[in-house]
Order: C-alpha cells, then sequence, then structure tokens
C-alpha cells in the first residue's frame, strides 16, 4: 500500500471517528459542544482540500523524477555521438552546463525536508476531538 493510500485511509477513519463522537454529544448538549463542532468540521474540510493538491503536485514531481532519468539517457547518447563526430567543444559546454543544472537540482533537494501537512491537519484533528471530550468530562 502506498505511502499516500495510507494517509489518506488514516485521515477518513480519525475523520469519521471524530464526527460521530462529536455528533453523538450534539444531541446530548448541544450548546456546550457547537465549538468543537464547527471546528472539526473545518479542518475535515481543509484536510480534503489541501489533500487533493498534494497529490497533484507529488504526480508532478515524480514526473520530473523520470524525466531527469530520461535526461540521464540522453546524456549517454550524447557522449556516444561526441566520439563519432568529434564535436567536442560544444559537447563540453552542455555536459558543463547540465552539471551546473545537476549541482543547483541536488542542492535544492538536500535544502527541503518534506512536510506533509495532511498529518499536520490530522494532529489538529485529534487535538481538537481531544479538547471536546475533555470538555465534556472523559479526560479528567
Amino acid at each position: 500500500m502506498e505511502y499516500k493510500e495510507q494517509i489518506n485511509i488514516i485521515g477518513f477513519v480519525i475523520n469519521l471517528f471524530a464526527l460521530f463522537i462529536v455528533l453523538y454529544f450534539q444531541f446530548k448538549e448541544p450548546q456546550t459542544g457547537i465549538i468543537f463542532f464547527l471546528g472539526i468540521v473545518v479542518l475535515v474540510v481543509i484536510y480534503f482540500i489541501v489533500s487533493y493538491p498534494l497529490d497533484i503536485f507529488k504526480k508532478k514531481f515524480n514526473q520530473i523524477n523520470f524525466n531527469t532519468k530520461d535526461l540521464n539517457e540522453i546524456k549517454k547518447d550524447l557522449n556516444n555521438l561526441k566520439d563519432k563526430f568529434e564535436l567536442r567543444k560544444e559537447v563540453s559546454d552542455l555536459k558543463s552546463k547540465m552539471n551546473l543544472l545537476e549541482l543547483l537540482i541536488f542542492k535544492k533537494k538536500k535544502a527541503l525536508i518534506p512536510i506533509d501537512p495532511r498529518i499536520i491537519i490530522l494532529l489538529l484533528i485529534l487535538l481538537f476531538l481531544f479538547l471536546y471530550l475533555k470538555s465534556k468530562g472523559y479526560f479528567g
């Protein structure tokens, strides 16, 4: 099972659990739980709004990685052509530019720390659920 599928399943289960508990207590005491209910509903909506573009961006980045592999294969083919046509100067210029781009891409990849915002939103949903249950007297 992919990471994306696991996050979506965990998010869906947490959202259903939280909404079930909040809705159950809404019928008992509707005045005390309205803020927590609205908070959880808003976070659930934000979770799915953030999840969709994130999946699109991840697909785009995977396509970029695939294109990078193709570029590396093209680079190998160009090296073979260099020997056949003796265009050393032009190929070395292309090679130096490609190395510079690879260094820049490598530095950018090292600088970024991937944090999935869906995990943060799930933690906020669990926090609101805990605060809601605590206001009802279940945790102290």
